[in-house]
C-alpha cells in the first residue's frame, strides 16, 4: 500500500530543525521502504511502496510534488481514448502556482494529494483530490507538522501518542458516519477530498478552503443522463 509521510517546520528556528530531522531519523529506521521524494528549505517528503501505479511526481523548480496517481481530465464524455497520465512542465506547474492548487481539481482527476510550495507568500498548500482514496491526515509534534497517510507509520516512530476524542464517538453513534467535520483523535485532524488546506512557512494552519463539492461544481446542474 502506497503511503507518505511530510514533515514541515521552522527552518530558522534550531530547535525545530532538530526536532524535523529526529523525526525523520526515527522513520527511516523503521524501515527500509521509506526514501525522501522531496525536499525544500522546511519540507520533507518521504514515500514507502511506491508502484508504477502510485508514485510521486514533482512540480517544476521545486514548486512542490503530487502524491499518488493524476491523469488529464478528459472533457469529451464521448470519447473512448484513454486519459493520459498529468505531466507537470513549467507551463503545467505555473496554473497551478496561479490558481492556488484550484485547477488541479478542475484540469485532473485520480487519486492523489498535491503539496504546492508558493514561494512568493511562503505559504505550503495541500490540495487533496475529490474522487480519490488516498487519505491526508496531519498532526503537529514538538513544532514539527506532519502530514501523513496511515496512522500506523505515526505510530511506528515511537514517540507520538494520540488520544480518543470521545465527541466524535458519541456523534458517531447518533449520526452514524454522516459527521466528516469531528475529527477521530485529538490531535489529529484530516484534509478532506476536494479542500485545499493552507500552512504558513513555520506550519502552522493558516486556512482552510474546499475548492470542489458533489453538489457546486461548473456542470453540476447538467446531469448525466445517458
Amino acid at each position: 500500500m502506497f503511503r507518505y509521510m511530510v514533515f514541515m517546520w521552522d527552518r530558522t528556528s534550531a530547535d525545530r530543525c532538530a526536532e524535523a530531522g529526529a523525526l525523520q531519523c526515527r522513520l527511516s529506521e523503521a524501515s527500509s521502504q521509506w526514501r525522501t521524494i522531496f525536499s525544500a528549505d522546511g519540507v520533507s517528503v518521504w514515500v514507502a511502496d511506491a508502484s508504477m501505479h502510485m508514485t510521486a511526481q514533482s512540480l517544476q523548480g521545486g514548486a512542490g510534488v503530487v502524491l499518488g496517481q493524476i491523469f488529464v481530465r478528459q472533457l469529451d464524455l464521448h470519447s473512448d481514448v484513454a486519459a493520459p497520465h498529468a505531466v507537470f512542465g513549467a507551463r503545467e506547474t505555473a496554473e497551478v502556482l496561479e490558481s492556488r492548487g484550484r485547477c488541479l481539481t478542475t484540469r485532473y482527476w485520480g487519486n492523489y494529494v498535491a503539496l504546492v510550495m508558493d514561494a512568493a507568500s511562503g505559504l505550503r498548500l495541500i490540495v487533496n483530490g475529490p474522487t480519490g482514496t488516498l487519505p491526508c491526515h496531519f498532526t503537529e509534534f514538538q513544532g514539527v507538522r506532519v502530514l501523513f497517510s496511515c496512522l500506523g507509520d505515526c505510530v511506528d516512530l515511537r514517540c507520538m501518542r494520540f488520544h480518543i476524542n470521545w465527541s466524535f464517538v458519541r456523534s458517531r453513534t447518533v449520526n452514524g458516519a454522516f459527521d466528516v467535520e469531528t475529527n477521530r483523535f485529538a490531535e489529529i485532524a484530516s484534509v478532506h477530498r476536494g479542500e485545499c488546506v493552507v500552512f504558513d512557512e513555520g506550519g502552522t494552519l493558516v486556512s482552510r478552503t474546499i475548492y470542489w463539492h458533489p453538489s457546486r461544481f461548473p456542470g453540476a446542474e447538467n446531469p448525466i443522463e445517458d
